[in-house]
């Protein structure tokens, strides 16, 4: 998905991440970083947050039932 947006940046060197864009990522914590004189903002999943989704996982899994690692590779192939 392509989305680009003009933005100004602040005296302090601020700028606001337009909520649609925000949304995409869902996470509160973003690097940085220069490359070919452009800057990149990648998401950054801390520990607790890649935790929490493992347990809205299980939780859902538990609830809703799911296939076995066999019966997942069984039914792709792998």
């Amino acid at each position: 998905m392509d989305v680009e947006q003009i933005l100004e940046i602040s005296d302090r060197g601020q700028i606001t991440i337009p909520k649609k864009m925000r949304e995409i990522f869902k996470g509160k914590l973003i690097t940085i970083r220069i490359v070919n004189n452009q800057l990149i903002l990648s998401p950054l999943q801390t520990v607790n947050s890649f935790l929490n989704e493992l347990d809205e996982a299980q939780e859902d899994w538990e609830k809703n039932g799911g296939l076995s690692t066999d019966e997942m590779k069984k039914k792709y192939g792998l």
